[in-house]
């Protein structure tokens, strides 16, 4: 997870608050190798997946 200087860094030391910021996204990016695959299943056992992915994975950044 990625989080701007700017911005405070989430509470992460419960399912619940580690879940919060994730829900939060307006976009997740993750590949589809090994780290990709564990963040995957985390979010499946975590019951977000669904949620997850509702949000957008098109990323238009113009390379």
């Amino acid at each position: 997870m990625t989080i701007l200087k700017t911005l405070n860094s989430p509470q992460i030391s419960k399912v619940e608050s580690f879940n919060v910021p994730l829900l939060q996204l307006d976009y997740l990016v993750y590949n589809q190798a090994l780290t990709g695959n564990y963040l995957a299943k985390l979010f499946e056992e975590l019951g977000i997946i669904c949620r997850l992915l509702e949000k957008p994975d098109d990323l238009s950044m113009g390379i």
